[in-house]
């Protein structure tokens, strides 16, 4: 993973000045996480982690298209974007993983496995949690990883067997999700045409 370096933001949130904003916030060990939580309480939870840049806003269309489907949604800012704290570490995957670990766990979603999906370096921080938490976890998307250095994870489907996580197979969820809204179903790399 490559880290960035910024300079150092002099503003902060206080509890006054996060009442007027949406969403909810929770102290973790590592500082105050901006998150929501909603959608169906009974339906299965799907948790979205972001990329280098991306606030929770980023989900807002995807998670009214989940709701419609019966899932409750869980989004958060990473620490250093959006409304979460700022916070005095190395922004590197170990942060971010244990920031998603907590919150989950703060918030009693880990009764049950859930759906974790990530884009671009919350894709990368996914695949970390995935290996750190792999019972918790129902499925794994990832979309658009950043940052893949070694050939031989430089696609879901290799990734998915370097970790042990099943491909999706022709008629499973993914290929039915496609399917659904493009009218198409996904393949896998060596399936494609030239």
């Amino acid at each position: 993973m490559k880290y960035f370096v910024a300079s150092v933001e002099d503003r902060k949130l206080t509890a006054d000045s996060r009442k007027a904003l949406r969403g909810s916030f929770i102290e973790l060990s590592d500082g105050v996480t901006h998150y929501e939580l909603t959608g169906p309480e009974d339906g299965e939870v799907v948790l979205m982690a972001g990329g280098l840049t991306i606030p929770l806003f980023y989900w807002d269309g995807l998670v009214s298209e989940l709701h419609a489907r019966g899932l409750r949604t869980l989004t958060c800012s990473a620490y250093g974007r959006g409304y979460s704290d700022r916070v005095q570490a190395r922004y590197d995957e170990t942060l971010f993983t244990r920031q998603l670990a907590e919150l989950t766990d703060r918030l009693g979603l880990t009764a049950r496995p859930l759906h974790l999906v990530g884009t671009s370096m919350g894709a990368l921080v996914s695949m970390t949690y995935a290996a750190q938490y792999r019972s918790s976890l129902s499925t794994l998307t990832i979309v658009g990883p950043a940052g893949l250095a070694k050939p031989q994870l430089t696609s879901p489907t290799d990734c998915c067997a370097t970790t042990g996580w099943p491909t999706s197979s022709p008629g499973g969820a993914a290929d039915r999700y496609f399917k659904d809204t493009w009218g198409t179903t996904s393949a896998t790399p060596s399936s494609a045409g030239n």
